[in-house]
């Protein structure tokens, strides 16, 4: 392969004229193609070439944000066909029963897995289309990770991985039927905070959002102390069991490992949802715990039916718990709220200096609406 010219770098009049097609199969390999190409013009500059090094320079982080738009850009949903009943590219047999809910990348789907003569209930999260395939194996990568990381012999670990779901495994559908899922425990009992919001239009009770909010910063303690960065906490990745108050985080394709070491960003971003997001998401900037709380509080004012916008909320939410929620939702993260376990104890404390001792507060939610036609087995 010729070396890259240097008249080249110097003429480009913008960096897809100077780095040229990323021809990758993913947006992994097109960063690693693109890294490669910067590598090359490195290593052909004199020492002395300040000006044209600037470019060069310049030229690349151009071309590293057009690679994180190809993911950030809204994502438009295409109609697949007709699932497949039966998937055997897995250990055992899973037998997709009901949708459950849909959103931009997936659908979430009951079912049952067979293997070795038990039959349990379970759920599949399968990427709306091929374009979305990239998205599900991220998420698949980041709970492995996140699974494999958990110190048994550590009680903390053991009581909070609670607030991720267990995955039993990653799929491909069929071989008509390309799209790639994830299968995880079952979830049927859970639900979104979408759901939640589309029930209660008027706004959840303030007791029902404080038990909510508690439940999100213990999961976001757990993976902080990990190094994760969830960087999707949109009402969509918030599940909420109506009765027992668990929680679950769904929706990793986002998260981001070790930001501090690696200066990595979130990228995706669901245009639905653009008020959840806190400055640094969408400056492309690296993310922290405060990101996480940021969108946390957010999922709380949505639910509260306050205004996405300004924050304000109902004036039938006590001003304590306003204030509270303000206080993690400030612009500049240097200024927020960045432990999440912190966070927590506060909000605790907060809450009993204000309400008294935490007390068990009924939540319902009604049966849910099958979205197809499609019924179990």
């Amino acid at each position: 392969m010729p070396k890259p010219r240097l008249d080249t770098l110097i003429c480009s009049s913008d960096s897809a004229a100077l780095f040229g097609e990323l021809c990758g199969a993913t947006s992994d390999e097109r960063r690693r193609e693109l890294e490669n190409k910067y590598q090359g013009f490195a290593l052909v500059l004199p020492v002395d070439a300040i000006e044209a090094r600037s470019r060069l320079d310049s030229l690349y982080e151009e071309a590293k944000r057009k690679l994180g738009q190809e993911i950030t850009a809204s994502i438009t949903r295409i109609q697949s066909g007709p699932l497949p009943r039966v998937i055997t590219a897995f250990p055992g047999e899973f037998k997709l029963g009901r949708t459950l809910w849909q959103d931009t990348l997936c659908d979430m789907l009951t079912g049952k897995r067979t293997l070795d003569g038990k039959t349990i209930p379970c759920t599949a999260r399968l990427s709306a289309d091929a374009e979305c395939n990239e998205l599900i194996q991220r998420e698949a990568h980041i709970l492995s990770k996140l699974g494999t990381d958990s110190q048994t012999n550590d009680p903390f670990h053991g009581h909070f991985r609670r607030y991720l779901p267990t995955m039993l495994g990653a799929f491909t559908a069929d071989e008509a039927d390309d799209r790639n899922g994830i299968l995880l425990e079952d979830l049927e009992d859970f639900r979104t905070l979408v759901e939640v919001r589309e029930t209660y239009p008027d706004g959840v009770e303030f007791q029902t959002a404080v038990w909510m909010f508690n439940r999100l910063l213990e999961g976001l303690g757990y993976i902080h102390r990990q190094t994760v960065v969830h960087g999707g906490i949109i009402p969509f990745n918030v599940l909420i069991h109506p009765e027992d108050h668990a929680a679950k985080l769904i929706g990793w394709n986002a998260a981001v490992v070790d930001p501090v070491r690696t200066f990595d960003y979130v990228r995706l971003v669901h245009d639905d949802f653009r008020e959840f997001y806190p400055p640094e998401i969408l400056e492309k900037e690296p993310p922290m715990p405060a990101t996480d709380i940021f969108m946390a509080a957010k999922c709380m004012v949505y639910i509260l039916n306050g205004d996405m916008k300004t924050d304000r909320m109902p004036d039938e939410v006590p001003d304590y718990l306003r204030n509270f929620l303000k206080s993690c939702l400030i612009e500049n993260p240097y200024q927020r709220p960045n432990d999440a376990w912190q966070v927590r104890d506060e909000f605790d404390q907060f809450m009993r200096d204000h309400y008294g001792p935490p007390r068990y507060h009924p939540f319902r939610m009604p049966e849910r609406k099958p979205l197809t036609e499609q019924e179990e087995d």
